[in-house]
């Protein structure tokens, strides 16, 4: 209780825990005015995952730290350092999270791959994806998103097999 009611404490010192207007909550890290206060915000944020490691009970917060800390990275110019950061965790297996939040995390796990032209690992997180949650109501603009991720994926895969086909010709 005492390393939750810590963290309770300590995370809307980095985090922005109030709902935007998308629906977004508890993991949008919070604004700093210059760069000693962004090195300040990521340390922060990497020591409260290092306390979240390994506890069940904490692990939508793990999850809403690693989200914001690979926003971070994203917004540092780091893809392929935000792709990395995502796929530690697997959040398909927190039942602590709600649906629309899983599906969330998966979309940006694949949108993060897709981005760091990992098209393998994009195809494989694409498809931890539930069809029937995708379904529900409420859902439909995580179904265009997830849809049109994978027209991308589709797309490379596509022109891959058009390169391949040209290149047997030549052999």
């Amino acid at each position: 209780m005492a390393i939750s009611a810590c963290l309770n404490k300590c995370i809307p010192w980095v985090l922005d825990t109030t709902s935007s207007e998308d629906g977004a909550k508890g993991f949008v890290p919070i604004q700093v005015e210059n760069d000693a206060q962004k090195v300040i915000r990521e340390n922060m944020v990497v020591a409260l995952r290092d306390i979240t490691d390994g506890k069940i009970f904490l692990e939508a917060e793990r999850a809403r730290l690693t989200r914001a800390l690979a926003i971070l990275k994203e917004e540092d110019g780091d893809i392929p350092g935000a792709a990395d950061t995502l796929q530690e965790v697997h959040v398909e297996t927190y039942g602590s999270l709600s649906k629309r939040e899983k599906v969330e995390f998966i979309l940006e796990q694949m949108r993060l791959t897709l981005g760091k032209k990992d098209y393998i690992r994009a195809a494989i997180v694409g498809n931890k994806i539930n069809k029937k949650a995708l379904a529900e109501e409420g859902m439909e603009d995580h179904k265009i998103k997830y849809y049109t991720l994978m027209a991308e994926y589709h797309r490379h895969a596509k022109e891959l097999s058009s390169s391949r086909r040209i290149i047997m010709r030549f052999i």
